[in-house]
């Protein structure tokens, strides 16, 4: 089933192809009001990701990116517009950061070409160098990496960091590799929570700045800590350790989720 996309609704329309310890007393509290559009759908498919058994916690993450990086709008983007971006994405351009991006996509792309990914991928620069889009603003070349050099985006177009289906499963597979980063397993137990893996999304190298040594860690912190308030979970939830659970793997977990899909 994998092979084989359906296209899923967004907004209506179809997506036409051509991604220091413990600090106890947060400073946000808990939102009242109940997750709506996005940022439901998002915490809905994380909670499918659960079912398998696979991220216990993830249905507390997932909605907390998106409501960071896109408000929980899908269609949304930042970078440049090489001709080939979809006519319903709404992609932020014409800033030093819309520009930074763009070059970070493309940078990430060459690399991963040159560590043998995306051999057959038939698409060509202009899409894998706009930028970075979707609920998680994932660049293109991290996001399909999921499931790794013949996981199950590896031929697919990079626009699919736009949907939500596809997206999450990038997302989960992303946790998982940052909870097996050997930098993440050396770390003291107590470190191994959930701040980790939103800083591993932030940079790699940020994976085990627990002490807050660099300059980003305390902006990633503040913001998640955000995120989880407006997103309906306490704060408190980035120091729970974060675990891989029963993953089933890329391909396995967007058939999961197709099939359910389907099903409902």
């Amino acid at each position: 089933m994998a092979s084989a996309m359906p296209l899923l609704l967004l907004g209506g329309a179809a997506l036409l192809f051509a991604g220091g310890g413990r600090r106890r007393g947060s400073k946000s509290k808990v939102s009242t009001a109940s997750l709506s559009g996005g940022l439901k759908d998002a915490q809905a498919w994380a909670e499918w990701v659960e079912a398998t058994g696979a991220l216990p916690g993830f249905s507390a993450f997932a909605p907390a990116v998106a409501y960071t990086e896109s408000g929980g709008k899908n269609l949304v983007g930042l970078g440049i517009d090489y001709g080939a971006m979809p006519p319903n994405v709404k992609l932020r351009t014409g800033t030093k950061g819309a520009d930074n991006e763009a070059k970070a996509a493309c940078n990430l792309w060459k690399g991963a070409v040159g560590r043998g990914y995306y051999g057959d991928n038939p698409y060509d620069w202009r899409y894998w160098c706009f930028g970075s889009g979707g609920w998680f603003g994932f660049l293109p070349a991290t996001g399909l990496s999921a499931g790794g050099v013949h996981g199950p985006f590896a031929d697919q177009s990079p626009h699919l960091v736009f949907e939500p289906l596809e997206s999450v499963v990038m997302l989960a597979d992303f946790v998982k590799r940052v909870i097996r980063n050997p930098v993440f397993k050396a770390m003291p137990p107590v470190h191994q929570n959930w701040l980790a893996v939103r800083r591993g999304m932030a940079a790699s190298s940020l994976i085990d700045d627990y002490n807050e040594e660099h300059e980003r860690s305390p902006g990633t912190r503040e913001r998640f800590d955000r995120a989880l308030a407006e997103t309906g979970t306490d704060p408190d939830f980035m120091w729970e350790r974060a675990e891989e659970g029963d993953y089933p793997g890329a391909t396995h977990l967007l058939d999961w989720l197709y099939d359910n899909s389907e099903a409902a």
